[in-house]
C-alpha cells in the first residue's frame, strides 16, 4: 500500500522533477525486477542534468558544466502516488508498477508527463 502524500509534498516533488526535466526531457529507466507472475515490475527512474562544477574551470576561467545523474524515483513515487518496494538493495527500493501486456516503462514515463504537464507525450525515455 502506498503512503498518502499531502498536496504540499506533491507540489514540492513536481517542482523538483521540473527543475531536472523540462518538457521534451529524457528519462532513463532501469527495470530492477519482474515479479514471478509477470504482473508487476520494480522500476527506478533517472535523468541527467548539466550542472556547474566548482572545481573545474574552462580556458576563459568560467565554471565548467558537467553532467550529473539525478535519481527521480522518490519524487515520481510522490507525484504518482505509487508504492515503493521495501526490501531492495537500492535506495528505498524502486517504484512498483503493476500491469502487463505493454511496456511498463513507457506507461510510467507517460503517466509522469501527464501528471506534471497535462501532456502524456512530454518526455522520451530510454531503458538502461
Amino acid at each position: 500500500m502506498s503512503r498518502k502524500y499531502t498536496p504540499e509534498e506533491i507540489e514540492f516533488a513536481k517542482e523538483q522533477i521540473k527543475q531536472v526535466l523540462p518538457k521534451g526531457g529524457l528519462v532513463y529507466g532501469i527495470i530492477r525486477s519482474v515479479s514471478k507472475s509477470g504482473m508487476s515490475r520494480e522500476i527506478d527512474l533517472y535523468a541527467i542534468k548539466s550542472m556547474p562544477n566548482a572545481q573545474v574551470k574552462n580556458n576563459a576561467g568560467q565554471l565548467a558544466w558537467q553532467p550529473k545523474l539525478v535519481y527521480l524515483t522518490d519524487y515520481v513515487s510522490t507525484v504518482l502516488g505509487w508504492p515503493r518496494k521495501n526490501k531492495s538493495g537500492y535506495p528505498n527500493g524502486g517504484l512498483i508498477v503493476k500491469g502487463t501486456g505493454m511496456d511498463m516503462l513507457f506507461y510510467t514515463v507517460h503517466r509522469l508527463g501527464s501528471a506534471l504537464y497535462d501532456d502524456n507525450h512530454t518526455f522520451s525515455y530510454e531503458a538502461i
